[in-house]
């Protein structure tokens, strides 16, 4: 995306869907679809909102690739310990990289990655819950939401 006005409503919907998300998983421990679903709703607006106001194509091929991106080492986590990391996150996460595709290269959105275990690491230890599952939900956010701060 690249109209300032849009690409910074477009971040401020996706990122309070997000919120939304994250702190619903760290209650239940479940990542619902319709946060995902809204998500990539969201960043199909921003993105068709941008090239009605540049007159220009859409290019899903960004979104296409941030979903793999940010997504890829969850869904291999879940192929190889599916009680790991729920579907959810992989869903989650695939909106989540959509988004980031449109302001990011894959690679970058690799480091995010690199961000969400980090901070699902500190969010381990601080909640010290005795052996529960760690939500990733949360992880996944604020990476993104790192991402997003880098680029605007």
């Amino acid at each position: 995306m690249s109209a300032p006005g849009v690409e910074t409503l477009a971040s401020i919907v996706v990122l309070a869907i997000g919120l939304v998300a994250a702190i619903e998983d760290l209650r239940i421990h479940r990542l619902r679809d319709r946060w995902s679903l809204s998500i990539l709703g969201a960043t199909l607006l921003g993105v068709g909102a941008v090239s009605v106001i540049e007159r220009s194509g859409i290019d899903l091929s960004a979104m296409l690739l941030g979903a793999v991106a940010y997504a890829g080492v969850p869904l291999m986590l879940h192929l190889w310990s599916p009680a790991g990391i729920g579907f959810g996150d992989i869903k989650y996460s695939a909106a989540l990289g959509a988004y980031l595709g449109t302001l990011h290269g894959p690679v970058t959105i690799v480091w995010g990655f690199v961000l969400a275990a980090l901070a699902t690491v500190v969010l381990r230890l601080a909640l010290r819950d005795g052996g529960e599952r760690t939500p990733f939900g949360p992880g996944l956010f604020l990476g993104t939401v790192v991402l997003v701060a880098v680029q605007l």
